[in-house]
C-alpha cells in the first residue's frame, strides 16, 4: 500500500468564516482528511475518508457548477459524518456552502452549517484540489 501524505490545505474563504480541508492523505483509492468549518461563532471538525471515485464525481459537478449547467452540487463521504452542499446563485453571484459535519457517527453531537462566499472562492477552491489530485495521480 503506497500512502501520499499532503500538506497542502484546501481553503474555501467565505464572508464570515471558512472550510478547510487539511491533514490530506491518499491511499487505497482513498482520501483521508481533517474538514474544518469554521463561521463568526461556531467552529467543527471531523475527521473523514472519501473515495477517489466519489472525489472525482465531485470535481466533475463542480466543473459543471462553474460553468453554470449546474446550480448546485452535493458530496457525503462513505460514512456519513461529512456533508458538503453548494449552491450559487447565478443573478448575484452568491455561492452558498452547508451541510453537516459530525466527528464519528456514534455521538449525537453535529454541526449543521451554513456559510456564504463568492465564485471566485468557488473557482480557487476547485483549482487548488484539481492542483493537489493531479499531483497524486502524476506520481
Amino acid at each position: 500500500m503506497t500512502k501520499n501524505i499532503y500538506s497542502e490545505e484546501i481553503i474555501f474563504n467565505c464572508d464570515l468564516g471558512h472550510l478547510t480541508i487539511k491533514e490530506i492523505q491518499i491511499a487505497d483509492d482513498y482520501l483521508n482528511a481533517m474538514g474544518i468549518v469554521q463561521g463568526e461563532w461556531f467552529t467543527g471538525f471531523a475527521s473523514f475518508e472519501c473515495s477517489l471515485e466519489r472525489i472525482g464525481e465531485f470535481m466533475l459537478q463542480l466543473d459543471q457548477l462553474l460553468q453554470s449547467e449546474l446550480n448546485a452540487v452535493s458530496v457525503i463521504n462513505e460514512s456519513g459524518n461529512f456533508e458538503l452542499n453548494i449552491s450559487v446563485d447565478r443573478t448575484t453571484g452568491h455561492v452558498q456552502l452547508n451541510g453537516l459535519i459530525m466527528k464519528s457517527l456514534n455521538e449525537e453531537s453535529k454541526l449543521e452549517y451554513s456559510l456564504s462566499s463568492d465564485e471566485s472562492s468557488l473557482t480557487r477552491f476547485c483549482d487548488s484540489f484539481k492542483r493537489l489530485l493531479k499531483t497524486h495521480f502524476e506520481k
